[in-house]
């Protein structure tokens, strides 16, 4: 999602609800009878809509590009709250299967579904100041014994949400950049 498509949804979600909320708090002290009058309540109301949906589209849409732009050097940032990543990994599917569970464990992801034919995993995020959760989902797919395509998506628990500060963005890449990168566990012999 580009930032202007993202600054058109929430100036709409924000500022239409509260232009009408204000049209209705003003008509009711204006007199409906004298014409005059009543373009008032009409006059603030879509003013106040406005003023009010400009202003949330530009604080929360720079705060969800920042948020975005700390994590990411990309020219071309996705801002939408729904994330997908297709990575190959240079792994076989069991290999590539344990990494993907070490990933959602460090990133404390409750795993809620696993498919048996291990091709698939299902996690659940807590919800956060930035979210009130997120499902995270990694498809696995073998291409040959030593190759697996992975695709890694983040959507919001809420599907209603229009930004969440990042944390789709941030879910999504900290499972690449793990898997890209595992961590070596040595053992104690």
């Amino acid at each position: 999602m580009k930032f202007a498509s993202l600054f058109t949804r929430i100036f709409i979600v924000a500022g239409a609800p509260f232009g009408l909320c204000m049209f209705l708090v003003s008509a009711t002290g204006a007199s409906v009878a004298n014409s005059a009058n009543f373009l008032w309540p009409i006059a603030t109301s879509v003013g106040g809509g406005l003023l009010f949906g400009g202003f949330m589209a530009a604080i929360l849409g720079s705060l969800q590009y920042f948020q975005i732009r700390k994590i990411s050097s990309d020219a071309e940032l996705d801002l939408a709250p729904s994330q997908k990543r297709i990575i190959e990994l240079p792994s076989g599917l069991p290999h590539a299967y344990q990494l993907c569970l070490r990933a959602l464990d460090n990133l404390s992801a409750e795993a809620v579904e696993v498919n048996d034919q291990r091709n698939y995993l299902t996690a659940r995020t807590s919800a956060s100041w930035k979210s009130y959760g997120e499902e995270i989902r990694i498809a696995l797919e073998p291409i040959n014994p030593s190759l697996t395509r992975i695709t890694i998506t983040s959507k919001p628990k809420m599907v209603v949400t229009l930004i969440d500060y990042g944390k789709g963005y941030e879910n999504v890449h900290y499972i690449a950049a793990f898997l890209a990168n595992p961590p070596v566990i040595h053992s104690g012999k």
